[in-house]
């Protein structure tokens, strides 16, 4: 078993990616498909993401990870916004405008934390799935 050099891994994380180019890349180490992509999952799982600049797995993990954080956090200025300002009707029928409520800091710090661990689920499956 030949070792692998760093130019060679190199090649692997950059090109290894695109399908199109597996082949080339391949007949040009003088290894096996298996061989590189083997290789290529195991850089990929020893590099921490931000060394991963060229690789376009990682460049879609951080695309999501960027649409799935404006959501959240488009979800929860919207949740902010319901939870702070609450309209009632009192028995008598007439509406009662309440602009703060002692029980909306609890559960706006609930909500967030809950987005915050589903963001993070969402971004680990993400890693796993296209890492």
């Amino acid at each position: 078993m030949v070792k692998w050099t760093k130019d060679e891994e190199e090649q692997i994380i950059q090109g290894w990616p695109v399908k199109e180019h597996r082949d080339a890349i391949a007949e040009e180490l003088g290894r096996s498909k298996a061989a590189c992509a083997t290789r290529y999952s195991k850089l990929i799982k020893e590099t921490p993401v931000e060394e991963l600049t060229g690789d376009a797995y990682v460049e879609k993990v951080r695309e999501k990870e960027e649409e799935i954080t404006e959501a959240v956090e488009q979800i929860i200025v919207e949740q902010e916004r319901n939870i702070s300002v609450v309209d009632y009707v009192t028995d008598d029928g007439t509406p009662e405008y309440l602009s703060t409520v002692t029980t909306s800091k609890n559960t706006n710090k609930i909500v967030n934390v809950v987005f915050g661990c589903i963001l993070l689920g969402i971004i680990g499956y993400l890693m796993v799935v296209f890492i």
